[in-house]
This record gives C-alpha cells, sequence and structure tokens, in this order.
C-alpha cells in the first residue's frame, strides 16, 4: 500500500506541468549586482525559504518497476538511499543555493526532456520540497505542489548530485 502511494504521488509530481516563476522577492543570498541571487529569483521566496531551512534531507534513486501481473508496463518507484547527516546536509543547501552550481545561460522556460533517476526530499516543519535529478541532460527539477521548475546544472555541481 506504501509503495503504491509513492507511486501515485510521484506520478503527480511529475505530470505537474513547469511553472515557470520570474518574479524576484524575499531576502539577500549571495549579492548580486541587483541585490539578489539568480537562484532565489529562480525559485521564489517560499521554495528558497524551504530550501534554506531544510532540517532533513532523503536521497532516493527512481527505478523502472514491473508492475505487478503484467508482462510489459512499468511504473516508477522510489528506493532509499540515505539520509544526510547534518553537516553533509548543510554543505548540499549551501550548493544548492548557490548561483555557480547553474548554468544559467544554458536556461530555456521548457526542457526538451527531463527523465529523472535521483529524487532528494527537503523537508522542515512547513512542507517540504522534491528535488529530481536527471544526470544524462544535467538538469535539476524542483517540485512542489505548485508546479515544476527546472535548471542546467555544472559539471561540478553534477559531480555532488551523483554522489549522494
Amino acid at each position: 500500500m506504501r509503495s503504491c502511494y509513492l507511486l501515485v504521488v510521484l506520478a503527480f509530481y511529475s505530470t505537474v506541468g513547469c511553472v515557470c516563476q520570474k518574479n524576484i522577492v524575499g531576502a539577500e543570498i549571495n549579492a548580486s549586482s541587483s541585490g539578489i541571487s539568480k537562484i532565489e529569483g529562480f525559485l521564489m521566496e517560499p521554495t528558497f525559504t524551504l530550501v534554506s531551512s531544510s532540517s532533513e534531507i532523503s536521497v532516493y534513486l527512481i527505478e523502472n518497476s514491473l508492475i505487478e501481473g503484467s508482462t510489459d508496463e512499468y511504473s516508477n518507484k522510489l528506493v532509499f538511499q540515505k539520509k544526510l547527516e547534518k553537516e553533509i546536509a548543510s554543505k548540499f543547501v549551501k550548493d544548492v543555493l548557490s548561483d555557480t552550481s547553474y548554468e544559467w545561460s544554458l536556461y530555456k522556460d521548457q526542457q526538451p526532456s527531463f527523465s529523472p533517476i535521483k529524487q532528494i526530499i527537503l523537508k522542515n516543519s512547513s512542507g517540504q520540497l522534491n528535488l529530481m535529478y536527471d544526470p544524462k541532460d544535467h538538469l535539476l527539477g524542483f517540485i512542489n505542489l505548485e508546479g515544476q521548475q527546472i535548471v542546467p546544472v555544472t559539471k561540478k555541481f553534477h559531480q555532488i548530485l551523483i554522489n549522494l
């Protein structure tokens, strides 16, 4: 039953359309000429705050799993890998919130494809955010109930995401 629930939640998040938010609000982190970081403007204040105040980070692999009773129908299955220790989680949050982790020049409103194989769940007292990573295309998706935002990552951040 639990795996069924996870599949439904994952399917919901996978089908949510891209909500590209461009307004710039919120507090300052890596100061830029406008007084706000690109990632902060990209994520918007509630999502940015959730990431910066994360108290728990869990890592899952997304695997294709044969649906029971079928011969050629598959669904995505989350396989728990680990919960990040406090020090590693803190460094990861810092990397997520750094403008230098992303290839802003390659950003497009609509990405041609997105096939994540890793899901990272960030939680705090007020909610959670799912990060989904596609290592083939170096795309990181920020997914919550408001929608999905996808941004290309640098090679350095790619290595961090792969090694989680």
